[in-house]
C-alpha cells in the first residue's frame, strides 16, 4: 500500500507533466499562429505585388491600382479621403477629381494625359426660352400669383416649379430645421415630380435598393468568407419598368447638410459605385460591345440640403476601367424671391440634361427587350464583356475590421 509520501509525489509528479504538456500545447499553439500569421501576409504581400491581369501594365489603373492594394488591408484605419480612394480603386473607377499624383504617386504628365483622353465632354443643355425667363422675371418682381401665367404647355411646367416655392417660404425659411426626408417631400421631390411627368423614366423613393449592387451583394455573400456590406440603399431611383419589372437608370442621394464639393469628392464615393452597378447593367443586358458602350453615361445626383450636384460615369477610352467627376455647376434650389431665376436659368437645365441621358439609356435598355422577344434575335451570340469590371461593395458597416477580400 502507497504511503502519504509517495502519493504526494505521484501527484506532484503529476502536476509538473500537466504544466510541461500546457507549456508544449503553448508552444505549438504560438508556432501555427505564427505559421498562419506568415501565411497571410505573404498572401498579402503577392496580392499587393500583382498586377491584374485584365487591366494593360501602360494602363493609369495599373499603377493606381497597386498603391489601393497596399492600403485595402488597413482600410479601416484610413482618412476619408484614402477610403474614397480605395473603394474607387477597387471598382476600377478614376475619379479624374482626385490628386492621384499625391495619392499614388503617379506620373502627373500621365494622369494629365489620361484626363485629356478620358474627360467628359462639354454639356449641352436645353437653353430656357427667353419669353419663359421674361415671364419668370417678371413673376418674381410683381409677385404675380402662379396662375396668372401664361398657360402654354412651356410655362405651365416651369409655373408648377414657381407654385412650389411660391407656397413653401415658410418651409424654406426654416428649411435647416427639418428633417432630410422632410427636405426631400417638400422641395427636391415635387421638382422631379414635375421634370419627369409623362417620361418614360419613372421615381421610385423612400431608400429603395440598387438593383445591381443587390445582386453583386448576392454572390458575394456567398463566395467570400467576410461578409460584405448590403445592396446599396438609395434615397431616389430613376428607374425604366418593363413587365413589373424596374431596372436602374439613375440614383439620386440626398443628405440634411453638408459641405456639397466634400460629399461628392470623398464621403459619397458610393454615388459613383452606384453608377458603376447601373452601368454594368445596361451594358449587359442592351448587349452592347465596348464601341457602343463606350458611348453610356449614367449620370447620379447628390444633394446637400438645398444644394445639387451632378456626378457622371462613363467607360475609359481603352476598356480598362470607368471614369467618374462631377459635371456641370452646382443646382441651387432657390431660398428667396430673387434666386428663382438663376435656379431656371442654370439649375432646371442640368436636371432636365439628367432625364435626357436616364431616357437615353431607358431606351438602350428597352430596344435590347424588344430584341429579345424576337425569336430570331433571341439566338444571337454572345459579345465580349472584358471591359465590365468586377463590383467590390467595401464592409459592413459594424463590422468595419473585416473588410472583403480584394476582387482580383
Amino acid at each position: 500500500m502507497a504511503s502519504d509520501s509517495d502519493i504526494e509525489q505521484l501527484v506532484e509528479s503529476r502536476e509538473q507533466e500537466d504544466t510541461r504538456l500546457q507549456i508544449l500545447m503553448s508552444q505549438r499553439r504560438k508556432r501555427k499562429l505564427d505559421s498562419m500569421i506568415d501565411e497571410e501576409a505573404s498572401a498579402a504581400s503577392s496580392s499587393v505585388t500583382r498586377h491584374r491581369q485584365d487591366v494593360s501594365r501602360q494602363a493609369l489603373l495599373a499603377d493606381i491600382w497597386l498603391k489601393a492594394a497596399q492600403l485595402h488591408g488597413t482600410y479601416a484605419q484610413q482618412n476619408v479621403l484614402e477610403k474614397a480612394f480605395v473603394f474607387l480603386t477597387m471598382n476600377s473607377v478614376i475619379n479624374l477629381t482626385f490628386d492621384y499624383p499625391k495619392l499614388a504617386n503617379i506620373n502627373t504628365e500621365k494622369f494629365d494625359d489620361y484626363k485629356e483622353e478620358n474627360g467628359f465632354a462639354q454639356l449641352k443643355l436645353r437653353q430656357l426660352d427667353a419669353n419663359v425667363l421674361e415671364t419668370i422675371k417678371q413673376h418674381v418682381l410683381s409677385e404675380v400669383r402662379y396662375a396668372n401665367i401664361e398657360a402654354n404647355y412651356v410655362s405651365f411646367h416651369h409655373a408648377g416649379s414657381l407654385m412650389i416655392f411660391e407656397y413653401q417660404k415658410e418651409s424654406i425659411n426654416s428649411w435647416r430645421t427639418l428633417s432630410e426626408n422632410d427636405i426631400f417631400r417638400l422641395f427636391s421631390s415635387p421638382i422631379f415630380e414635375i421634370i419627369f411627368e409623362h417620361s418614360v423614366v419613372k421615381l421610385r423613393s423612400g431608400e429603395t435598393t440598387n438593383v445591381g449592387s443587390a445582386e453583386v451583394r448576392a454572390v458575394q455573400a456567398k463566395a467570400a468568407g467576410v461578409r460584405p456590406r448590403g445592396a446599396f440603399k438609395v434615397d431616389l431611383r430613376l428607374v425604366l419598368l418593363n413587365d413589373k419589372i424596374e431596372y436602374d437608370l439613375a440614383n439620386c442621394e440626398f443628405a440634411k447638410s453638408g459641405d456639397i464639393q466634400r460629399k461628392v469628392l470623398t464621403d459619397n464615393a458610393k454615388v459613383v459605385v452606384e453608377a458603376k452597378c447601373i452601368m454594368d447593367f445596361l451594358v449587359l443586358n442592351g448587349r452592347l460591345n465596348h464601341e457602343e458602350a463606350k458611348k453610356i453615361q449614367v449620370v447620379n445626383l447628390q444633394a446637400c440640403g438645398l444644394k445639387m450636384q451632378l456626378v457622371a460615369l462613363k467607360l475609359d477610352q481603352d476598356g480598362n476601367g470607368y471614369v467618374a467627376q462631377p459635371i456641370g455647376s452646382i443646382i441651387k434650389l432657390p431660398t428667396t424671391m430673387d434666386t428663382i431665376p438663376t435656379f431656371f436659368q442654370v439649375g432646371l437645365p442640368l436636371l432636365q440634361y439628367m432625364k435626357d441621358v436616364a431616357e437615353k439609356n431607358a431606351m438602350v435598355l428597352q430596344d435590347a427587350f424588344n430584341r429579345d422577344s424576337s425569336s430570331v434575335d433571341s439566338q444571337r451570340s454572345p459579345h465580349p464583356t472584358g471591359f465590365i469590371k468586377k463590383t467590390w461593395l467595401g464592409p459592413y458597416s459594424p463590422e468595419t475590421n473585416s473588410i472583403p477580400p480584394i476582387p482580383y
